[in-house]
């Protein structure tokens, strides 16, 4: 973390976290102050832990040496944790069997066609009178 009285450096377990649309937009303004307050530092414990990212949207992430660009989709951590799906069940899954009883017969598609190109022949035919 930063040193907010003296405006020191951060430590060595902090990274720059900066929202890439709102400096874009700040710096196309001219706005140097907008610019800045689109970026702020975050301490990281060691390990792995997932980062919470105000809104959805392109950020880029700088520590010592190293920089990242990332693009956040979803506000929630738990929304966009692929690991707590369930697994797949294994076993085959049964289709059940088509009812041919359901279905008209392709007689009656037949009929249904001819009526309709009928019908479109009558429409044109007083159309075009």
């Amino acid at each position: 973390a930063t040193d907010a009285a003296t405006g020191g450096a951060p430590d060595s377990s902090a990274v720059r976290l900066t929202d890439l649309r709102r400096a874009g937009a700040a710096r196309a303004r001219g706005d140097e102050r907008e610019e800045q307050r689109a970026s702020r530092w975050l301490a990281l414990a060691p390990g792995l832990h997932p980062l919470r990212f105000p809104t959805p949207g392109l950020y880029r992430l700088e520590g010592e040496g190293w920089e990242r660009d990332l693009a956040v989709n979803l506000p929630q951590v738990e929304e966009s944790d692929l690991q707590r799906l369930p697994q797949a069940d294994p076993r085959p899954v049964s289709v059940p069997e088509a009812r041919a009883e359901e279905e008209p017969p392709p007689t009656v598609w037949l009929l249904l066609g001819l009526l309709a190109a009928g019908l479109l022949v009558l429409e044109f035919g007083l159309y075009t009178r």
